[in-house]
């Protein structure tokens, strides 16, 4: 009977252990998943960022071979122009393309990046300021991710 009893507990014990083990290898896909899908958000949180940067890097040249007003002009929806105004433009092409972006629209050599601008007047102190800014936008899984750039023409 003794020996009997002694034989049920090492069943039980084997079921124990195979299931705490169960648990522990359950706990470790999750974790390598999470890393992997970490790792590929931040993969493409780079190539927007890159994105937004070229974006940024092409409006500064705008400004610097049209000049000062030439950015003032498009920030403004309506002449005169009110303070503060915005102006929204689809920037996947890098030009001046007026409005919102269409659906499926996105950067040339890119499946899943949407680069958008805006330019805003703004009164600082006597200043006319004109902020633009550069967004970078995708969808990773269902929820939609964005980098942002930012920089301000003042008017010397």
């Amino acid at each position: 009977m003794r020996s009997r009893l002694l034989k049920g507990m090492g069943i039980v014990e084997v079921m124990i252990g195979a299931s705490v083990a169960a648990v522990g290898l359950v706990a470790v896909i999750q974790l390598a998943t999470r890393a992997m899908s970490n790792s590929g958000l931040s993969a493409r949180a780079s190539v927007a960022a890159k994105y937004a940067d070229e974006g940024m890097a092409w409006l500064k040249d705008w400004e610097q071979a049209n000049g000062w007003q030439d950015i003032a002009d498009r920030a403004c929806v309506t002449a005169p122009c009110p303070i503060p105004s915005t102006r929204a433009y689809c920037f996947n092409d890098l030009g001046f393309t007026l409005s919102s972006c269409p659906v499926g629209d996105v950067i040339d050599g890119s499946v899943e990046f949407m680069r958008t601008m805006t330019l805003s007047t703004l009164a600082v102190g006597t200043d006319t300021v004109i902020r633009g800014r550069v967004f970078v936008t995708w969808i990773e899984g269902n929820k939609p991710y964005t980098i942002r750039r930012y920089y301000e023409f003042i008017r010397n």
